[in-house]
C-alpha cells in the first residue's frame, strides 16, 4: 500500500501505529459523489476491523470498484472520472449517532436551508439501505436544532455546524 506521498507502507505497522484495537477501512473514489449522482453504498467500507483481517479487508475494499454492481452503476449514471480509488484505514471510533450533513438541502436547492439526516449506532443499516434515517432540515442564518433531536447529538451538531461552513469556505 502507497501514502499520500507515494512512499511504500506496511499496512499492518500503520494500522498498529494508530493505536486502536478495531479500525475501519473505508474507499474514497473519484467520481464517487456529484451534482447529480452518489455512488453511497456501491462501494464497501467494514468496521471493527482486528490485525489480521486488515489486508484482507482493504484487498476486498479496493476489489468493489471493479465489481459488475459498481461497474454497471456507473455505466447506467455515465460516470466518466477515471477509475480510481484509495482505500482508508482509520482507528474505529464508537458511535452513538451516525449520519450527514449537507449544508445546502439537496432536495430543496434553497440556498437558506441545510440537511441533517441520522440514526443511532454507526450507521452500517444506513448506508446498506436497511433503514431510512432522521431527518431535518436547519435555516443557514439561524440553525435551530428542533426538540426531538436527543440532547447529546443536538450539542454535537451546534458543534458541527460551524465547523461544517468552515469546510464548505475551504473547499
Amino acid at each position: 500500500p502507497l501514502r499520500l506521498d507515494g512512499t511504500v507502507v506496511d499496512a499492518t505497522a500503520a494500522a498498529r501505529e494508530l493505536g486502536a484495537a478495531e479500525v475501519a477501512v473505508r474507499s474514497s473514489a473519484l467520481g464517487e459523489d456529484g451534482l447529480a449522482i452518489s455512488m453511497a453504498g456501491q462501494l464497501s467500507t467494514f468496521l471493527q476491523v482486528r490485525g489480521e483481517d486488515l489486508l484482507p479487508k482493504v484487498k476486498e475494499c479496493w476489489g468493489a470498484l471493479f465489481s459488475e454492481a459498481v461497474t454497471a452503476y456507473r455505466v447506467k449514471q455515465k460516470v466518466t472520472a477515471p477509475l480510481a480509488m484509495g482505500v482508508i484505514v482509520q482507528e474505529q471510533v464508537p458511535a452513538d449517532y451516525a449520519g450527514v450533513a449537507f449544508s445546502l438541502d439537496p432536495g430543496l436547492l434553497s440556498t437558506d436551508q441545510m440537511l441533517v439526516e441520522w440514526v443511532e449506532g454507526l450507521g452500517e443499516a444506513l448506508v446498506a439501505g436497511q433503514v431510512t434515517p432522521n431527518r431535518f432540515s436547519l435555516r443557514l442564518k439561524a440553525p435551530v436544532v428542533p426538540g426531538e433531536v436527543p440532547p447529546p447529538l443536538a450539542a454535537a451538531l451546534e458543534k458541527l455546524v460551524p465547523l461544517m461552513f468552515q469546510a464548505e469556505k475551504l473547499f
